[in-house]
């Protein structure tokens, strides 16, 4: 009772301090048209009745906290708790973890509905009051914090992040309410939540929350990745964005042939071309340090000559791999396995050639080039050949394989089971590839779109891009593409992040 009690006069007591400060910076900002903070208490009476009005609030909030502290029994508390996890949350109980957003038209001349571009309003009344009355309250939360009272006893504070380099107070999320009676503003669940929106065939999902929340993302100078089924979203929306100064990339796989391209083989490339650099600026230090030792340390210094790693690239390739061959209800995994070998075995092929070759041009490693490159293991060698070769394989590959690859390749380690299995299992293992394939070698213009990358991944995180996803919703023919594109995005996006 006593800790209650005494909880309870540090309220009132802080409550008031709050109060006074409050008053003194609506004076300094009303009176004087000052926005700095203030704690001159002479600012109390440049308007009469100031200190009347300081006394009544006080004293209700002490009636208010004094009778609620002997009034909640332990029933009306557990009731209460009840009640919480229960009621739907009010308009004001809503708003206390949401962010207010405000915007004003960027170019007031433009008349026509469809030529108006909001931005973010950063000047407004309530923008400017909300800096003044955050630093009475950040105190009071950490009393309420420090006295282990419930959270919702807090008062809102303004959060910041930073997006594009700038500490901002305003950013995009789910919209969740729009006042009435305030136009040009919007509360919104800025935090970094997973939402599901709900709703059946034109029930008004699209134009009440996804379109508003793009226009969010584009006032804000946030990037985007978009998911659009219809195309309709980006008809809306990617004008506005190219406006605001947006990279905006468009993967259609609907119509291959109004898209931009996208490489799924692209990351996995040019991560073994970095690989492939670094060994050899590696091997350049190497070299350089030959003549430090004496001939008795050299045994010691050839055995440190550095080797390439190319484990990351290809850790790429396998998760493209098992993207398009994973399938969990196959009785026997061995033909799927297969497949993803030859996938992972040929692109490492094809790289390790093109740098051996110094050939490091953009889209040279691609789905139509590892599926001629398999063909080669279905032309035969003759006895002599294979005596001449000096040449175990029967086969074109598995004799290039022997004669240019170590064993501890990549390519060696994933072919060489294929290009030595028996005829009917090789071509038994071609069919599930070709199946597994197909939707990147159909026809021209998936090839075309998937052959190199019209844009960079990694420009996501540093500077404004939006990228729209167009795929059926009828059917999942692409979805393996989607989904290989989605996670080696997150990938690259994370590596970014942690340098």
């Amino acid at each position: 009772m006593i800790r209650k009690l005494i909880i309870s006069l540090l309220g009132i007591a802080l409550a008031r301090i709050l109060i006074i400060l409050a008053a003194i910076n609506l004076t300094n900002m009303l009176v004087f048209d000052r926005l700095e903070p203030s704690f001159d208490l002479s600012m109390l009476d440049q308007i009469p009745q100031t200190r009347l009005v300081i006394d009544i609030l006080t004293v209700l909030i002490a009636v208010f906290i004094l009778l609620g502290m002997f009034s909640k029994s332990s029933k009306k508390k557990l009731d209460d708790d009840k009640k919480n996890f229960t009621h739907l949350s009010s308009v004001h109980e809503a708003k206390r973890s949401l962010t207010r957003v405000q915007f004003h038209e960027a170019d007031k001349s433009k008349s026509a509905k469809e030529d108006i571009r909001w931005v973010l309003n950063e000047a407004s009344f309530l923008t400017k009051a909300d800096r003044i009355l955050n630093y009475p309250k950040l105190p009071y939360n950490a009393l309420l914090t420090f006295f282990r009272i419930d959270d919702w006893h807090k008062l809102n504070t303004v959060r910041r992040w930073e997006i594009d380099g700038k500490p901002v107070t305003q950013r995009a999320g789910l919209p969740i309410y729009m006042p009435r009676f305030r136009k040009h503003t919007i509360f919104v669940d800025a935090n970094d939540n997973h939402s599901i929106l709900i709703g059946t065939t034109n029930s008004g999902k699209t134009f009440s929350v996804i379109l508003q929340m793009i226009e969010l993302v584009c006032m804000s100078g946030e990037c985007a990745v978009i998911n659009d089924p219809k195309g309709e979203l980006y008809e809306y929306t990617a004008k506005q964005f190219e406006e605001a100064g947006y990279e905006v990339v468009k993967l259609n796989f609907v119509n291959a042939k109004a898209s931009d391209a996208w490489a799924p083989l692209e990351l996995a490339w040019d991560t073994w071309k970095k690989a492939y650099m670094a060994h050899q600026e590696a091997l350049k230090e190497w070299k350089a340090e030959e003549t430090a030792f004496t001939p008795a340390e050299k045994a010691e210094w050839l055995a440190r000559i550095p080797e390439p790693d190319y484990s990351q690239a290809i850790e790429f390739l396998k998760d493209l791999a098992n993207s398009l061959t994973y399938d969990p209800n196959v009785k026997d995994p061995f033909w799927n396995d297969s497949a993803r070998d030859c996938i992972i075995g040929m692109a490492a092929f094809l790289m390790e050639e093109a740098v051996k070759n110094g050939d490091m041009t953009e889209g040279i490693v691609n789905f139509k080039a590892i599926k001629l490159g398999l063909n080669y293991a279905d032309v035969k060698l003759t006895k002599e050949q294979q005596k001449a070769l000096q040449v175990r394989s029967d086969n074109i590959l598995g004799a290039v394989l022997e004669t240019s690859r170590r064993m501890d390749d990549t390519s060696y380690m994933y072919l060489m089971d294929y290009c030595n299995a028996p005829e009917q299992t090789r071509q038994s293992i071609k069919k599930v590839l070709a199946t597994k394939i197909d939707i990147l070698t159909m026809n021209e213009q998936i090839m075309r779109m998937t052959s190199y990358s019209g844009f960079d991944m990694k420009a996501l995180g540093q500077k404004k891009m939006v990228i729209y996803l167009i795929v059926h919703d009828e059917k999942k023919t692409y979805y393996p593409l989607v989904t290989i594109f989605l996670k080696q995005l997150y990938e690259v996006i994370i590596n970014e992040a942690r340098g």
